[in-house]
């Protein structure tokens, strides 16, 4: 994750709070514009670590087998498993 990203998510945060807080229409709107550009930034620098990893692993093929199943696994085991 990027610090730009990161940037993204603490503006995120901040403006569901003010919104959340004041009610107010404009400010829904903005948070989630900043809800979708976060989501799309994600999504983004996770084809770029998946198409690295598949490169990256492209001769050797127990450690691409072995990336390909991590990739594949369920985010809720991924977590898991590194805690």
């Amino acid at each position: 994750m990027t610090r730009e990203s990161v940037n993204m998510m603490y503006r995120r945060d901040y403006l569901h709070k003010m919104a959340s807080k004041h009610k107010d229409l404009v400010l829904w709107e903005e948070y989630k514009r900043q809800r979708n550009k976060v989501v799309h930034e994600i999504n983004a620098q996770q084809k770029v670590y998946d198409n690295s990893e598949a490169t990256t692993n492209k001769n050797n093929r127990n450690d691409m087998w072995k990336s390909l199943r991590h990739l594949s696994k369920p985010i809720s085991l991924v977590i898991y498993q590194s805690n």
